[in-house]
């Protein structure tokens, strides 16, 4: 049986991770990866909350393939979990406050319909959301939905390809080629990689968020749920703090911290939890900034098979990464990986695999 390819994966963050586990998991490939050093190019996915929800509440609809990411993804977060003997996936049920009465009358009328949202979301009336949380028409709950702790996986997995000398603070451009040892490259540099795939016609938008840490002297008292109203406020497992979050900007592709911001993050979660002293709790503002695609889809593939055969691409996990990114890890092994093995070659040119677009 041939060896494997020598593989790099270019980008620390959540794409890049998942990528070089999956290659693990599914086919025992020991890639090697190359992230930036974070003070030049740091990872939205240290910022981000690496929340997930199966519900899009704007149309109050299931997200994509819901049923298949969030299986993906339990099955993957807590596979890492075990291999690098850290606490990932929590469970956090959502409340989800109705703005006004006509969303109220949608929410009951697809909770008691064959409706494909229905099986996600149930009624206020089974569960205590606490005393603190105030709605004038009510709201909903979405009870499998939770986050990912991604500094604690990031932080994990560094640690762990450190020790086995497959991790290296360097950076890549595509100009540079293929370099000496490896076979094959996979970019998952994220808004990085904007320039370089701008010339295959692959469209990375930066998608700027900004989110707060709280720490609040009263804790106990607050809601140990997640909670939504416009923006979202996140307990976290050690029970003192909370993240509160995020903003969306599409005209900033640097990460920056601003009042305005913070003050609109505030505004919409005083108005669940009037009571809260929301300013007075934040002891961090970080910002990030997200990679997304113009259809909310992600790029996995080969953009030039012709010209850089050895050239593979994931990107544009954008706000969903966290419930997304198992998937897009899990098609890339099985159109190329799994093929290569069974020397069937790939298609010449997939820009997205085809399940991504009919989704």
């Amino acid at each position: 049986m041939a060896a494997p390819p020598r593989v790099l994966v270019v980008g620390g963050g959540l794409a890049g991770l998942l990528i070089t586990a999956m290659l693990e998991k599914r086919a025992g490939w020991k890639a090697v990866v190359w992230s930036a050093p974070d003070a030049q190019h740091p990872a939205a996915s240290l910022v981000a909350a690496g929340m997930f929800n199966p519900v899009s509440f704007r149309r109050l609809l299931p997200v994509w393939a819901a049923e298949a990411h969030m299986d993906l993804a339990a099955e993957t977060y807590k596979w890492l979990e075990g291999h690098l003997g850290v606490s990932l996936w929590h469970d956090r049920p959502l409340f989800k406050k109705f703005p006004n009465q006509d969303y109220a009358n949608l929410w009951h009328d697809r909770l008691n319909s064959s409706h494909p949202v229905s099986g996600w979301i149930e009624s206020e009336s089974w569960r205590a959301v606490g005393s603190q949380v105030k709605t004038a028409f009510g709201g909903g709950w979405v009870p499998r939905a939770g986050y990912v702790d991604l500094k604690n996986l990031i932080s994990a997995f560094r640690d762990k390809l450190t020790a086995e000398q497959r991790w290296e603070e360097r950076i890549w451009f595509l100009e540079d080629g293929l370099p000496t040892g490896f076979d094959w490259v996979v970019d998952a540099r994220g808004v990085g990689a904007k320039p370089d795939l701008a010339d295959f016609g692959l469209d990375v938008r930066p998608n700027h968020g900004e989110v707060l840490t709280l720490r609040p002297e009263d804790s106990q008292d607050w809601p140990k749920v997640i909670l939504n109203n416009k923006k979202w406020l996140l307990p976290l497992a050690d029970g003192e703090h909370y993240r509160l979050g995020a903003t969306y900007r599409w005209d900033l592709s640097m990460p920056s911290e601003h009042d305005l911001a913070r003050d609109e993050l505030c505004s919409a979660m005083s108005e669940i939890l009037p009571s809260a002293h929301l300013q007075s709790s934040v002891v961090s503002h970080n910002s990030g900034v997200r990679p997304a695609s113009p259809d909310r889809r992600p790029m996995v593939g080969r953009p030039d098979a012709e010209g850089r055969p050895w050239y593979y691409v994931i990107n544009g996990l954008g706000t969903r990464g966290v419930l997304v990114g198992p998937r897009a890890a899990m098609e890339f092994c099985s159109t190329y990986v799994e093929k290569t093995q069974a020397d069937v070659h790939a298609e010449l040119v997939c820009q997205r695999f085809r399940t991504f677009r009919a989704g």
